[in-house]
């Protein structure tokens, strides 16, 4: 490798790490502020950065191709400043062998990114929700709350009117809407919750079951003790089914795809995951486009950075509407491909067209 290429690589690097490091913190600080809450619902402090941690590789993500982007645009705009590209004139270099270093870099974060589409956002994505189940399932008498309605599943809600230091509830109404048609309230004097296999079940005492019989009537059925389960198997297992939590081969792959707009929204994601890493190459060359020819003054350089971010902007906006779009039509999948090209193209071209 020459000493420039070695030279503008090397200067790629720290930037690009720290803005990495700077906009994951950011993002990464403000789902933490929204999570700080379960420090107060016993889950201890390892464990609560071990699960606010497992959000990273989806933000790393998203962010790595801007992180790419400011960091080309800041160092090549520096050389502009500092005159190294006039230096670099003198060396009779062409377009293309000074945009190089800056595409070779552009690969090797490609490839750290394919690494997270492929690998470590499902994997990070499932433990993640995992390991929330597996809370909930442990704390979830902790996170009951006196007085008030508690949403412990998405169709179970639980009303206690007194909870002990033992974790016991008392004057407990709970809802059970799991069967749309044939909704449950159960009315008790006391309740636990308890764990069987790592689930969550409710043991009530001394209560009431109501519910609507199939001519409208109310049913009503006194006990002395009742167990239910909170969550079924069924539900763990279609939860750990969301699309990010899906590998690629769960994308492309799968035997039963169900309704078809499901269908569509899986494929969609493939193509995502697979487009959305080659945004490092596009955006560099796209930015190297920009900055590597033309005259060198600081007005045409300032213009320089308004027209390459708004070009940036322009593009990544065009490929989430493409891909939204892909949701209605298949066809909008080859579009989305097609418009990887536009840019590279003209960029070609204006490479190969002229020397410094």
């Amino acid at each position: 490798m020459k000493i420039y290429n070695r030279h503008i690589i090397r200067s790629l690097i720290f930037p690009f790490v720290a803005i990495c490091f700077g906009l994951t913190s950011l993002v990464w600080l403000t789902q933490v502020l929204r999570l700080i809450s379960l420090l107060d619902k016993g889950i201890g402090v390892t464990s609560f950065l071990s699960l606010t941690l497992l959000i990273t590789p989806s933000l790393l993500f998203v962010i790595v191709p801007i992180a790419l982007f400011c960091s080309v645009m800041y160092i090549y705009q520096r050389m502009h400043m500092e005159r190294e590209i006039i230096i670099y004139e003198t060396s009779t270099l062409s377009y293309w062998q000074l945009a190089k270093p800056a595409v070779s870099f552009a690969c090797y974060v490609t490839i750290f990114s394919y690494v997270l589409s492929f690998y470590l956002l499902p994997y990070s994505n499932n433990r993640l929700k995992a390991n929330i189940q597996s809370f909930r399932n442990n704390f979830a008498s902790a996170l009951i709350q006196e007085q008030s309605f508690n949403s412990i599943t998405k169709f179970i809600t639980v009303f206690v009117s007194k909870k002990n230091s033992h974790n016991e509830l008392q004057n407990v109404i709970l809802f059970d809407n799991r069967k749309k048609n044939k909704p449950i309230i159960m009315l008790a004097e006391k309740a636990k919750i308890m764990l069987k296999d790592n689930m969550p079940f409710c043991h009530l005492t001394n209560g009431h079951r109501q519910t609507i019989d199939a001519n409208g009537m109310l049913e009503t059925l006194h006990f002395d003790n009742l167990t239910i389960s909170l969550v079924s198997r069924r539900d763990v297992v279609r939860r750990n089914k969301e699309l990010q939590s899906r590998y690629m081969h769960e994308l492309f792959f799968v035997e039963d795809r169900g309704e078809p707009l499901r269908n569509a929204k899986l494929i969609a994601e493939g193509n995502q995951r697979i487009i959305w890493p080659l945004m490092n190459i596009i955006v560099t060359i796209l930015v190297l486009s920009i900055f590597i020819p033309g005259e060198r003054n600081t007005r045409r350089s300032n213009n320089k950075i308004l027209i390459a971010s708004g070009l940036v902007v322009v593009f990544i906006m065009s490929n989430f509407i493409l891909s939204t779009l892909s949701h209605i039509n298949a066809y909008f999948h080859f579009i989305i491909y097609l418009n990887l090209l536009i840019p590279l193209i003209p960029s070609y071209f204006l490479f190969k067209r002229k020397s410094l």
